[in-house]
């Protein structure tokens, strides 16, 4: 299926978030990125945005901003 979308398209976005009303500015989420291409993606890249801890606390000085990832498939 997404070799498919990807003769349409350059990429395809795998999100992970937790979906909140309205952000204060130091309450927005961190934003982790990957990038893979199609012909190494495997179910471990899968599985391992699936398992992110959203609330894993990154920044210290505002330990209440959650954590979102984004995996890019090329």
């Amino acid at each position: 299926y997404m070799k498919n979308v990807l003769q349409d398209t350059t990429s395809i976005e795998l999100w992970h978030v937790w979906l909140m009303d309205y952000y204060e500015f130091e309450d927005r989420p961190v934003i982790h990125r990957q990038t893979v291409s199609i012909d190494e993606l495997t179910t471990k890249h899968i599985k391992e945005i699936d398992d992110a801890e959203i609330w894993n606390t990154p920044d210290k000085m505002y330990p209440n901003r959650p954590s979102f990832y984004c995996l890019e498939i090329k």
